[in-house]
């Protein structure tokens, strides 16, 4: 297996980052999210990971708040999703060098925490924890045993707690 590089996402990507979302998933909606969230810009982490045959996956970070009662809150929060992966690269290790690679990325830009919704069995060993646990819920209360918190900052939650609010586009692709 050639050395596989994680790297920010370029314009030239994106139909790469397309057809591995595509794939990755039972439907085009979270291919077509990150066209969508790619035209709103602000604040995203995009990154890709290749090797000497391409592109083999694709991890966004896109910016949330949280809805705390009287007021939003922006704290320099980021979300992960979509993570993708071409089927036939699964279980290599590629998403984990992504969640861990965009995760710093996220760091580096100054978050103050990253949460996710996802596999209970993946997101764990980084170092999320079950965001419930801190006071913080999704839209649908149902997929609170998958949403998942990691702070990146020292009381970076503290005082806060609350639904977690994502872009509209996510409600909308």
């Amino acid at each position: 297996m050639s050395d596989i590089r994680i790297r920010a996402e370029r314009p030239d990507d994106r139909e790469a980052v397309y057809d591995i979302n595509a794939a990755a998933f039972p439907t085009e909606t979270e291919a077509r999210l990150v066209d969508h969230m790619r035209a709103l810009g602000g604040p995203t982490v995009s990154l890709v990971a290749e090797d000497d045959d391409g592109v083999l996956g694709h991890a966004l970070f896109t910016a949330v708040t949280v809805n705390a009662g009287e007021r939003d809150a922006d704290a320099g929060l980021m979300a992960l999703g979509p993570l993708a992966v071409r089927p036939e690269r699964q279980r290599d290790g590629i998403g984990g060098r992504l969640v861990q690679s965009g995760v710093e990325a996220c760091k580096a830009a100054g978050a103050a925490a990253v949460f996710v919704l996802g596999p209970a069995e993946f997101y764990p060993r980084f170092g999320f924890e079950p965001a419930q646990d801190r006071g913080f819920f999704f839209r649908n209360r149902q997929f609170d045993p998958h949403f998942f918190v990691l702070p990146l900052k020292p009381a970076a939650l503290e005082g806060l707690s609350g639904e977690v609010v994502y872009a509209p586009v996510f409600d909308e692709a």
